[in-house]
């Protein structure tokens, strides 16, 4: 039997990604959202959560969940396939990175503004398919991102 690990996202990532150092700052801040960006693009994030809760790992990033996230998830009772990003609508999200005029969160909007940059948009598309400013783009994408961003856009 296949180990989820061979299909996982971070696979060829840095681990230490993934355990930031401190729980407070931008910089922890940036690293948690960059990890948390490979962990929403993997096909087995929902596995790689689900070990997390079952071995009550207490820290890191799994699944694409803090470990403060993950005690509020168990804390609730919530199981692994009711899991979407905290605080984020996915339909909405995904219903933004179409392009859709619809209300959503800025926690909604910074979510497909990552996918989409992952995906290899361009800061221009980006902008329009959210109907944002770049300067608000800027505020959504980590410092590295808008580098790239600001290169390719």
């Amino acid at each position: 039997m296949t180990n989820w690990r061979d299909d996982a996202a971070c696979r060829d990532q840095d681990p230490e990604l993934f355990f930031p150092i401190g729980n407070q700052g931008q910089a922890t801040q940036d690293q948690i959202d960059e990890a948390k960006a490979v962990c929403w693009r993997c096909p087995v994030r929902a596995a790689c959560l689900q070990e997390a809760l079952d071995n009550g790992e207490d820290a890191g990033v799994w699944g694409g969940w803090t470990a403060a996230e993950r005690r509020e998830f168990r804390r609730t009772g919530r199981r692994v396939g009711d899991a979407a990003r905290p605080g984020v609508d996915e339909e909405r999200v995904a219903a933004l990175m179409r392009g859709a005029r619809i209300r959503s969160s800025r926690a909604d909007k910074k979510a497909a503004a990552q996918r989409l940059f992952a995906s290899g948009k361009t800061k221009t598309e980006i902008t329009r398919l959210l109907r944002i400013a770049g300067s608000t783009l800027n505020t959504l994408l980590t410092p590295e991102r808008q580098q790239r961003a600001v290169r390719v856009g």
